[in-house]
């Protein structure tokens, strides 16, 4: 990527260019219970609350003068929502669409908000789905200045173990 900019200093105007390189990385774990609220054969529908533990890192390299700047941020975070889950097809092959949408409100530490739609196919434990997930964020440090930022949205491809 290259970056231009021009910055003015006791009235002359200096032109600044460079090259950059980026790399980011993110790793996200969470672990919850859900409470069901409506629970029949055909679905059910709750409420879920949990912990999330994410680590993310990231870099950026001038091409031209050589420098590199990383950062890297560990953090734990409480979050709840709401999920649902129904069984068009339910028998010897499970068909499932679900979704949930869970996140929290830091205050002046930032918020997280995940959302999330999918449709499975399973057997007994075992439960293949894909989907989509929007993932927007802005996770502060105690000097307000920002830690962690992802934003993305896209395909997600999940392997289940059901507990019954």
């Amino acid at each position: 990527m290259n970056l231009s900019r021009t910055i003015t200093y006791q009235r002359k105007v200096f032109s600044i260019s460079d090259a950059i390189t980026s790399h980011a990385d993110m790793n996200y774990i969470y672990g919850g219970y859900e409470f069901d609220l409506i629970s029949r054969p055909s679905g059910h529908i709750g409420i879920e609350a949990g912990g999330a533990y994410l680590r993310a890192e990231g870099s950026i390299t001038s091409q031209v003068a050589g420098l590199t700047a990383s950062k890297s941020e560990t953090i734990g975070m409480p979050l709840a929502g709401v999920a649902f889950r129904v069984f068009p097809v339910h028998g010897k092959v499970d068909v499932e669409i679900n979704g949930e949408v869970k996140g929290m409100d830091f205050g002046s530490y930032g918020h997280y908000l995940q959302a999330t739609a999918n449709a499975g196919i399973g057997k007994g434990f075992l439960l293949v789905e894909g989907g989509y997930r929007i993932v927007n964020a802005d996770i502060r440090t105690t000097n307000r200045l920002n830690a962690v930022s992802p934003e993305f949205r896209g395909p997600v491809v999940s392997l289940i173990f059901k507990l019954r």
